[in-house]
């Protein structure tokens, strides 16, 4: 490149590159209309002139975008122009495939991070109060809480008919004069079940069943209660607390990987049109992520724009969260986002 830059130190070269704060920004004089170019690439762009001894001008890609190849062969963006001869020097936040590196030659990397996943912000809503004491119900699911009440029921209806036909419970001492009328009481219908519950709530009774069978059962139901309460309570205290925004949508998001957000309808994603994370989904041989390309696709819901975000095109709404390129890095998403 210095060799060739030499033998033309004359020629002014066209460098094109991409609006990407804080990589490229450009301001217009508002009474002149002359567009000044600012950011990181600008000043390197300057000391790599001064070094090989050049002028150049810099000149934003005409389609905005970083350039991917397409069906007939063709390449987009940044990576056109350079093949198709109408930009010498290609200066961004270009990300290096193989793709990319058999028809240009790419510099030394100035930067080196992994691709990110961008996801919009959930709304800040503070629950009302029956918002605030459904929580109690949060820690378990509503099947466990079914199971629960059958447990109860089961539990009670158990103890009941073992009190009632055993032959040393207190039912059977009361008709045998060996014990008063109020504790035949004891375990009737009503009272075995609430025997039941109560124990759910760690509650102590006067009297205990007298059977083995009772007492097995009762011990059984001591044991599930303690695990039981145990759990809930440990759940429940971190739901009761102050959570943030980001804590309850997390809470509340089934995704955790690739695979189950392709299996799934309720997000919304898209990606960079003619990034690198376009190529990598549209030729990946994985079927879990060649079906993201595939909706993305049918959905139309690429954004032209680096600002992620912000540039959708018509027909992706974008509920819940999109995909940002390889160029959206992690330093940029935090900047963007947070």
């Amino acid at each position: 490149m210095f060799l060739r830059l030499n033998n033309q130190k004359a020629e002014e070269l066209v460098v094109t590159s991409i609006l990407t704060k804080p990589y490229l920004t450009e301001e217009v004089n508002l009474t002149s209309g002359h567009i000044t170019y600012k950011g990181f690439i600008v000043d390197l762009m300057d000391d790599l002139a001064a070094y090989a001894n050049f002028k150049y001008k810099i000149r934003t890609v005409q389609d905005g975008m970083f350039g991917s190849k397409r069906e007939d062969g063709n390449w987009t963006g940044m990576i056109g122009e350079i093949v198709s001869k109408t930009a010498d020097i290609a200066a961004a936040p270009l990300t290096v495939t193989s793709e990319r590196q058999a028809v240009v030659q790419f510099s030394m990397p100035f930067q080196s991070t992994g691709p990110a996943i961008l996801m919009r912000k959930p709304p800040n809503d503070t629950p009302d109060f029956a918002g605030r004491l459904l929580r109690l119900f949060a820690p378990m699911s509503s099947s466990v809480w079914l199971l629960s009440l059958i447990g109860i029921m089961a539990t009670g209806t158990v103890l009941y008919i073992i009190c009632y036909f055993s032959p040393i419970e207190w039912r059977k001492m009361a008709m045998n004069n060996q014990a008063s009328d109020r504790e035949r009481e004891s375990f009737t219908c009503m009272n075995a079940f609430w025997f039941i519950a109560g124990s759910l709530t760690w509650q102590g009774f006067e009297r205990t069943p007298r059977s083995v069978g009772g007492r097995v059962v009762v011990f059984t139901w001591w044991l599930f209660c303690a695990l039981f309460l145990m759990t809930y309570t440990a759940s429940l205290t971190n739901y009761l607390r102050i959570m943030s925004q980001w804590d309850v949508f997390w809470s509340k998001l089934d995704v955790s990987d690739l695979k189950e957000l392709s299996a799934q309808n309720s997000i919304e994603y898209g990606m960079l049109e003619g990034g690198a994370t376009q190529m990598f989904f549209q030729n990946s041989k994985v079927p879990a992520f060649k079906h993201i390309y595939t909706d993305v696709k049918h959905r139309n819901a690429f954004h032209t724009g680096f600002e992620v975000g912000h540039s959708y095109k018509p027909g992706y709404s974008g509920n819940e969260g999109g995909w940002a390129t390889s160029f959206t890095q992690n330093p940029l998403v935090e900047r963007s986002v947070f």
